[in-house]
Protein backbone atom coordinates (compact mmCIF):
# COMPACT_ATOMS: atom_id res chain seq x y z
CA UNK A 1 0.00 0.00 0.00
CA UNK A 2 1.22 3.42 -0.57
CA UNK A 3 0.15 5.50 2.00
CA UNK A 4 0.70 3.91 5.45
CA UNK A 5 -2.41 4.61 8.22
CA UNK A 6 -0.83 6.40 10.41
CA UNK A 7 0.55 8.61 7.49
CA UNK A 8 -2.36 8.86 6.47
CA UNK A 9 -4.14 9.97 9.88
CA UNK A 10 -1.47 12.30 10.39
CA UNK A 11 -2.21 13.76 6.75
CA UNK A 12 -5.62 14.23 7.23
CA UNK A 13 -5.74 15.32 10.53
CA UNK A 14 -3.09 18.28 9.24
CA UNK A 15 -4.78 18.82 6.24
CA UNK A 16 -8.46 17.87 6.29
CA UNK A 17 -8.35 15.95 2.95
CA UNK A 18 -6.27 12.77 1.70
CA UNK A 19 -2.89 12.31 0.49
CA UNK A 20 -3.07 12.71 -3.95
CA UNK A 21 -6.66 14.55 -3.70
CA UNK A 22 -6.82 18.66 -3.71
CA UNK A 23 -8.38 20.40 -0.82
CA UNK A 24 -11.40 21.88 -1.50
CA UNK A 25 -10.88 25.23 -1.39
CA UNK A 26 -8.31 24.37 -3.70
CA UNK A 27 -10.54 23.38 -6.26
CA UNK A 28 -12.91 25.87 -5.48
CA UNK A 29 -9.88 28.55 -6.39
CA UNK A 30 -8.59 26.57 -9.44
CA UNK A 31 -11.08 24.41 -10.46
CA UNK A 32 -10.58 20.26 -10.96
CA UNK A 33 -8.46 19.39 -13.13
CA UNK A 34 -10.56 16.11 -14.60
CA UNK A 35 -7.52 13.92 -16.20
CA UNK A 36 -5.95 14.02 -13.14
CA UNK A 37 -8.54 13.56 -10.78
CA UNK A 38 -9.83 10.23 -12.91
CA UNK A 39 -6.22 8.92 -12.49
CA UNK A 40 -6.23 9.48 -8.81
CA UNK A 41 -9.51 7.88 -7.64
CA UNK A 42 -8.80 4.21 -9.22
CA UNK A 43 -5.24 4.56 -7.70
CA UNK A 44 -7.43 5.06 -3.77
CA UNK A 45 -10.25 3.25 -4.51
CA UNK A 46 -7.22 0.38 -5.03
CA UNK A 47 -5.49 1.82 -1.45
CA UNK A 48 -8.63 1.70 0.09
CA UNK A 49 -9.84 -2.05 -0.80
CA UNK A 50 -6.34 -3.50 -0.28
CA UNK A 51 -6.18 -1.96 3.68
CA UNK A 52 -9.87 -3.79 4.48
CA UNK A 53 -9.07 -6.98 2.85
CA UNK A 54 -5.52 -6.76 5.19
CA UNK A 55 -7.64 -5.44 8.51
CA UNK A 56 -10.32 -8.67 7.30
CA UNK A 57 -7.26 -10.54 7.64
CA UNK A 58 -6.53 -9.07 11.20
CA UNK A 59 -10.34 -9.86 12.28
CA UNK A 60 -10.44 -13.45 11.13
CA UNK A 61 -7.06 -14.16 12.50
CA UNK A 62 -8.56 -12.55 16.02
CA UNK A 63 -11.80 -14.47 16.36
CA UNK A 64 -9.65 -17.57 15.51
CA UNK A 65 -7.59 -17.33 18.34
CA UNK A 66 -10.00 -15.92 20.75
CA UNK A 67 -12.08 -20.00 21.31
CA UNK A 68 -8.53 -21.59 22.18
CA UNK A 69 -7.78 -18.04 24.79
CA UNK A 70 -11.36 -19.01 26.20
CA UNK A 71 -11.06 -22.46 26.48
CA UNK A 72 -6.95 -21.55 28.17
CA UNK A 73 -8.92 -18.85 30.46
CA UNK A 74 -11.28 -21.54 31.48
CA UNK A 75 -8.96 -24.60 32.33
CA UNK A 76 -6.62 -21.79 34.50
CA UNK A 77 -10.12 -20.58 36.45
CA UNK A 78 -10.73 -24.13 37.45
CA UNK A 79 -9.90 -25.09 41.50
CA UNK A 80 -9.43 -27.99 43.42
CA UNK A 81 -12.30 -30.11 44.69
CA UNK A 82 -12.65 -28.17 48.17
CA UNK A 83 -12.95 -24.90 46.57
CA UNK A 84 -16.44 -26.40 44.75
CA UNK A 85 -17.65 -28.28 48.13
CA UNK A 86 -17.51 -24.58 49.55
CA UNK A 87 -19.46 -23.33 46.86
CA UNK A 88 -16.89 -21.63 44.87
CA UNK A 89 -16.10 -23.62 41.73
CA UNK A 90 -14.26 -20.60 40.02
CA UNK A 91 -11.82 -20.60 43.08
CA UNK A 92 -11.62 -17.35 43.80
CA UNK A 93 -11.54 -17.85 47.72
CA UNK A 94 -8.48 -20.44 47.17
CA UNK A 95 -6.62 -18.23 44.86
CA UNK A 96 -7.37 -14.99 47.21
CA UNK A 97 -5.83 -17.57 49.77
CA UNK A 98 -2.47 -18.15 47.21
CA UNK A 99 -2.08 -14.70 46.45
CA UNK A 100 -3.14 -16.39 43.01
CA UNK A 101 -6.58 -13.77 42.50
CA UNK A 102 -7.27 -10.23 43.38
Amino acid sequence: MAHETPGIRNFFAENQHLPDVPAAAVIAETGLDMTGMQMTLPKTVEELTLYTLEREDVILNRKRRLPRRTIALNKSRRCCGSCRRRGDPSGQLHATLDGRGA
